[in-house]
């Protein structure tokens, strides 16, 4: 399970979107990104081969621009749900006031 999971599932019914299952996939993020991305966002999902187990994982989540000006907030991690949830919930932090 995502350690972002309950978070994005609060966001969700908090905008009035779909549900987020636990079994939800990357699809389940992207209306959300575009959300973003429709603020000026710069969203990168990166997917890394070349990491190995002692690294943080293989999956890399970055946000910036558009309406967090300088502030940026990036993440590590061993799944890309993981990391496309947390810098959502990170941006609807900063950016749509949203508060768990």
């Amino acid at each position: 399970m995502s350690s972002h999971l309950k978070s994005i599932q609060k966001l969700a019914r908090e905008l009035g979107m779909p549900a987020i299952h636990e079994a939800a996939g990357l699809d389940a993020v992207v209306p959300y990104l575009e959300l973003m991305r429709v603020e000026g966002a710069v969203v990168l999902l990166k997917l890394d081969g070349e990491r190995g187990p002692t690294d943080a994982g293989p999956y890399t989540g970055v946000v910036s621009r558009g309406k967090l000006g300088e502030e940026s907030f990036r993440i590590d991690t061993g799944s890309l749900f993981d990391a496309a949830s947390y810098i959502v919930v990170s941006y609807a932090r900063t950016c749509w006031g949203f508060t768990e």
